[in-house]
């Protein structure tokens, strides 16, 4: 059979193709750091964000909801960069210590922009991460280090 094919729809096959290609390797095959920050992030944002997606063809770094709707570093709320940031943190830590021994974890005032709901949720997960290693947190915020003392940190002044 012989098709007869519209410069348009000549266009639009190859494009969409490609489109579709690039959006499976954006799910399926993002780097490990990424895939470990990924789970961390969704906790920490109470499942707001589901993915971190680093795009094939730039240098950025996107988050996406349950929506499917996309967002760059510079759209997000400065307490949401500041989660991604932890989690990206958390993620390198994680595929770091997958080929080698782990490390103590030190962290300075990270709940110092986060509301109170995401800080007992960044409670949680960091309950979680020390399961794995030391994780020693510096802060100067009373409020911080109540958090803290609820799961069994051990206080330490200076």
């Amino acid at each position: 059979r012989d098709y007869k094919v519209t410069g348009v729809q000549t266009c639009a096959l190859p494009i969409f193709l490609i489109d579709a290609a690039k959006k499976r390797y954006e799910k399926n095959r993002q780097p490990g750091v990424i895939r470990s920050a990924e789970n961390l992030f969704s906790k920490i944002t109470n499942g707001t964000y589901s993915h971190i997606i680093k795009p094939i063809d730039s240098d950025d770094i996107l988050v996406e909801d349950a929506q499917h709707k996309r967002k760059s570093v510079q759209e997000m709320s400065r307490g949401t960069l500041e989660q991604l940031y932890l989690a990206m943190r958390f993620g390198l830590i994680d595929e770091y210590e997958s080929r080698s021994e782990p490390l103590p974890a030190v962290l300075d005032d990270v709940f110092v922009n986060f509301d109170d709901e995401r800080v007992e949720t960044l409670i949680e997960v960091l309950n979680q991460f020390g399961e794995q290693r030391q994780v020693i947190v510096l802060t100067c915020h009373q409020r911080s280090l109540e958090a803290y003392k609820r799961i069994g940190a051990n206080q330490i002044t200076v």
